[in-house]
């Protein structure tokens, strides 16, 4: 099993861009998955696409070979509803189930993740896409392309994010971003993992939430102000008026 990590400036960066401190109470209330794309889409016994969001979702492909399909498994954080206190979050954790199997396997797999919750006891909902690259090696290369030996393992590494990123929240933008993946809490944060044969790995997927830009009110024209200073004055002098 073996796992590539960031840099330390990199994790460094992170860590301090998701201070509690500068934000408000959040609570995570959902969090729902769905595969929604795979490439290529004519993978062999390709199984699990756009079947639904659901609290765990798993995407298999490939002929088994007597150990089962190999494939990705979601399944979000569990219990809900939960009050995030520490930043980045995990969102749920990530599976690859690693079997020797025949046929053409994916080489990349799109998640659609759904949280909802509050934040400052404002309701949000937001749903991103995080797309999977997958390197499925030939079992009897030799040398193995990752440094293991045969049967050669294979490597899952995140993509990029596409999707809604963001929410705004009394005139507040919050900013969602995707962390990666963790190998146990409070670890490093990954680029990739690589899953042995016959085997599986796991990790977190974590994601972050910081303030953006903030939405105040619309200033006046100067000249709105200075005929609404007039007003207040004009009024204040009928009121002594009237007072004597």
């Amino acid at each position: 099993m073996k796992f590539s990590v960031l840099s330390t400036v990199a994790a460094i960066a992170i860590a301090a861009a998701g201070t509690a401190s500068a934000l408000p109470t959040v609570m995570l209330d959902s969090v729902t998955s769905e595969w929604i794309a795979a490439t290529p889409g004519t993978a062999a016994n390709l199984t699990g696409l756009n079947a639904g969001a659901a609290p765990s979702s798993t995407l298999s492909w490939g002929t088994s070979t007597g150990y089962g399909q190999s494939n990705y498994n979601f399944a979000g954080v569990a219990p809900l509803p939960q009050e995030v206190t520490s930043f980045p979050f995990l969102l749920g954790d990530f599976s690859h189930y690693n079997y020797p199997i025949t046929g053409t396997a994916i080489d990349s797999a799109t998640l659609a993740v759904t949280i909802a919750g509050t934040i400052g006891g404002e309701a949000f909902s937001l749903t991103s896409s995080f797309l999977f690259n997958h390197d499925e090696t030939t079992n009897d290369q030799n040398p193995c392309p990752y440094g293991d030996t045969s049967p050669c393992g294979d490597q899952v590494s995140f993509g990029g994010v596409t999707g809604a990123t963001s929410v705004i929240v009394d005139n507040q933008e919050y900013i969602l971003s995707f962390v990666g993946f963790q190998a146990e809490p409070g670890g490093s944060v990954l680029s990739h993992f690589f899953s042995d044969e016959y085997g599986n790995n796991s990790a977190g997927l974590y994601a972050n939430i910081v303030p953006g830009q903030s939405f105040g009110q619309v200033p006046l024209p100067a000249g709105a102000v200075l005929l609404l200073s007039g007003l207040g004055a004009l009024g204040v002098a009928r009121k002594r008026r009237k007072s004597a």
